[in-house]
This record gives C-alpha cells, sequence and structure tokens, in this order.
C-alpha cells in the first residue's frame, strides 16, 4: 500500500470521527435538556482566570462533581455529562470538588 493510500484511509477515518463525534455532541446537549431544573451562571468574562461556571437547582449552587445524577435515562443508558474541555478548545476547564 502507498503512502498515498495510506494518508487518505487516515483522514477518511479522521473525517468519519469528527462527523460521528459532532453528532454525539449534539446528542449531548439534547440530554442537558433533560435537566430542565438545572441552570448555568456564568461569572468573570471569558478567557480570562476570572471566568468561573457555576451549576444551580432550585435557586440553590450545586456541585457538578457531585450533585448532578449520573443517569439521564436509566432504561435507555444515557448518562450526564460534564465536559472539562470544550471540543476544538484548548481551554481546560478545572472543576472543584468542594
Amino acid at each position: 500500500m502507498s503512502i498515498f493510500r495510506i494518508g487518505r484511509a487516515i483522514a477518511h477515518h479522521s473525517l468519519a470521527a469528527l462527523v460521528s463525534a459532532r453528532y454525539s455532541s449534539v446528542r449531548c446537549l439534547a440530554l442537558l435538556a433533560v435537566m430542565d431544573d438545572v441552570k448555568i451562571v456564568e461569572r468573570g468574562s471569558p478567557y480570562t482566570f476570572d471566568y468561573r461556571i457555576f451549576y444551580t437547582n432550585g435557586g440553590h449552587f450545586i456541585s457538578p462533581w457531585h450533585d448532578i445524577p449520573m443517569f439521564a435515562d436509566e432504561a435507555k443508558k444515557t448518562f450526564h455529562m460534564v465536559c472539562e474541555i470544550p471540543r476544538w478548545t484548548n481551554a481546560k476547564m478545572e472543576v472543584v470538588k468542594n
């Protein structure tokens, strides 16, 4: 197999993975809609050290680490997910556990 064919196969595989990932990220966003009572509160300016995201439930601050249930729908085996590294960014959002 030539290097050109190998490169083309890798590019095709990467494109398929990207398309698959986009559809799965849309699915994740749809799952977040199930949790209507959980809201996001942003404080500070994005891309600064002062930027923070807080989660609230019923007006009370909650921990994304401990207070968001694991299952969105246990029967369908779908889960909630809190993403620390947003897609197509280099920024890593640290989850404070206390």
